[in-house]
């Protein structure tokens, strides 16, 4: 296994973000909701990035899975549910049965695990794409990124292209 494509480090940053109080499935929320960012660093240091909600239920379920993911292989995307049932057993976060109400049902430990892991798949993609590029010949590596030399940064006034040649 490539040393690069091993996980060294997992961050969860709990966050408030704005959420205007629109009328939902569950009637009219706060003006806020709690989303969790997921950080999975490799030690190639590349750096992915995923979210879920993130009220205390969500931290609690996703912490012991962020303890144990440091040394495992960030290409194990298999791995990770069954990590996840082992190492977050459904007494950690809730009963057998939360009551959510409205058109989703009720939430179950299996429901939010499930929730869970996916911020931490996201945070893993980026790996991949690194090391899917690797292998690649140039002219399908990445494109150079808007804000490119000569064609100015999101933002600034309209410029024209530099000519083709």
């Amino acid at each position: 296994m490539d040393a690069a494509l091993i996980i060294d480090e997992v961050r969860l940053t709990p966050i408030l973000m704005s959420d205007p109080p629109l009328l939902n499935t569950r009637g009219v929320h706060q003006p806020y909701t709690p989303r969790l960012i997921v950080e999975v660093v490799t030690r190639g240091g590349v750096t992915g990035l995923g979210e879920t909600y993130g009220d205390t239920k969500y931290l609690e379920t996703a912490r012991p899975l962020a303890e144990a993911l440091p040394g495992r292989p960030v290409t194990d995307l298999n791995g990770l549910l069954p990590l996840a049932a082992e190492v977050c057993g459904a007494s950690r976060a809730t009963d057998d049965r939360v009551a959510a109400g409205g058109l989703r049902g009720a939430q179950t430990a299996d429901k939010l695990r499930l929730s869970v892991v996916s911020g931490f798949e996201v945070a893993r993609l980026p790996q991949f794409g690194e090391r899917a590029e690797a292998g690649l010949p140039r002219r399908f590596q990445r494109a150079q990124p808007l804000g490119a030399p000569g064609l100015g940064q999101l933002g600034d006034e309209p410029q024209t292209a530099p000519p083709v040649s």
